[in-house]
């Protein structure tokens, strides 16, 4: 399966069965990429991803990097790193941002 024609979400499940996978087999990172036809270093990226900042964790945002404004009751609005706005209005999906963040090499 060519993983690079998967979205974030399918790439994510594809990537998170494949680390399961991995550390139930005995091989090491190495050997079941080349097995499975993964690249080495995408594989690490995931698996330290899903290791270090899983997204099911709070995950704290440095304050140097974030700039938050309340622009109205309901209304955030994060600044990242000068580069990135990202509006926020309840309800929200805490996950989805969570993602987001990761993908923007914040978290």
């Amino acid at each position: 399966m060519d993983y690079t024609k998967l979205n974030l979400s399918e790439r994510k499940i594809f990537f998170r069965n494949h680390i399961s996978t991995w550390k139930k087999s005995n091989l090491s990172q190495a050997k079941y990429c080349k097995q499975n036809n993964l690249k080495i270093t995408t594989f690490i990226d995931w698996k330290n991803r899903f290791d270090s900042k899983s997204l099911e964790k709070f995950i704290e945002l440095p304050h140097d990097k974030i700039q938050k404004t309340i622009k109205s009751e309901g209304l955030i609005e994060l600044k990242i790193k000068n580069l990135f706005t990202i509006k926020i209005t309840r309800p929200f999906d805490a996950n989805l941002l969570k993602e987001i963040l990761v993908v923007l090499g914040v978290s």
